[in-house]
């Protein structure tokens, strides 16, 4: 803008009448629209980096939307059964270890209070095993590999039609069916 003041102040008046009347405000507005241009790129790029998703999806892959539903699945199963160790042990130091006489006379084992019982039980059920007592205990212990205590307890809560009533006051307080239901829902 200063060169076309000092141009026609040199006696150009010709290059007035070349850029019109109008030409300050022309070349005022054309400067402020590459002004907020320029501005709004740069804060298109900062706020929505398009550049780095394309590159971060092109690394890693592209996510599919079932892969975060499994893995969300998979944490608010991890959830339950934490929430379940936690009541039936009631936040005992080491429940890997808790053994305990239970009303109906028989011991519970563990961090879920498994009753060696229920475990030959349901190892057959599901599983298609025939276990003694001692298996029994190694499974409560976490200590049979063919059947992981996390896996049984999932596996009862989740397929079988008792479910969460096999732990009945802590289902209760927990609200664990409820909880067990939104998830088989997203499962489907």
């Amino acid at each position: 803008m200063n060169y076309v003041n000092s141009y026609i102040r040199k006696g150009n008046e010709s290059i007035l009448r070349q850029i019109g009347r109008y030409a300050k405000k022309w070349l005022l507005r054309t400067a402020l629209a590459l002004y907020f241009a320029t501005g709004i790129t740069v804060a298109v790029q900062h706020y929505l980096p398009i550049f780095q998703t394309i590159e971060t999806e092109a690394y890693l892959g592209p996510l599919d939307s079932t892969d975060r539903l499994d893995r969300k699945i998979t944490e608010l199963k991890q959830d339950i059964l934490n929430q379940l160790a936690d009541c039936e042990t009631g936040g005992v130091k080491e429940p890997a270890g808790y053994v305990r006489m239970d009303s109906n006379e028989y011991t519970s084992w563990t961090k879920y209070q498994w009753q060696r019982k229920s475990i030959i039980y349901y190892a057959k059920k599901l599983y298609g095993k025939e276990i003694g007592l001692r298996e029994a205990g190694l499974i409560a212990f976490d200590s049979y590999p063919e059947v992981p205590l996390d896996e049984l307890t999932l596996r009862v809560l989740f397929e079988d039609e008792k479910g969460a009533k096999n732990w009945f006051t802590c289902s209760k307080k927990l609200g664990l069916q409820n909880q067990i239901d939104i998830i088989k829902k997203l499962e489907l």
